[in-house]
Formats: structure tokens, C-alpha cells, sequence
């Protein structure tokens, strides 16, 4: 990712709260959005679909 791009992302998502309890947290919350909107760009239709996306990629 472009380090413009990159930090324009950071910037508009790193004021979500994340919702999950600190003890269940294994990877970072901007990772799995990340993740989640390129997958869904590519066609991903629910989160089984992202799941198969992130271990293509």
C-alpha cells in the first residue's frame, strides 16, 4: 500500500473503539479492516469469504 493511501487509512479508521475484550484480541483491529475491505472489493460476500481471501493473499 502507498504510504499516502496507508496513512490516509490509518488516519480515517483509528478513531473506531474496538469493541473486543483485551484478552481475545490476536491481530489488530485496522489489519482485520483492512483486510475485510479489499476482500469485499474483490467480491468476498461474508466473512467466510474474507476468511478465504485473507489465506489467498
Amino acid at each position: 500500500m502507498k504510504k499516502q493511501a496507508k496513512s490516509l487509512f490509518v488516519k480515517h479508521f483509528s478513531t473506531l473503539d474496538d469493541p473486543r475484550k483485551d484478552d481475545q484480541i490476536k491481530h489488530n483491529l485496522l489489519d482485520i479492516l483492512a483486510i475485510a475491505i479489499c476482500a469485499t472489493i474483490c467480491g468476498a460476500d461474508g466473512w467466510q469469504a474474507i476468511e478465504e481471501y485473507r489465506l489467498t493473499k
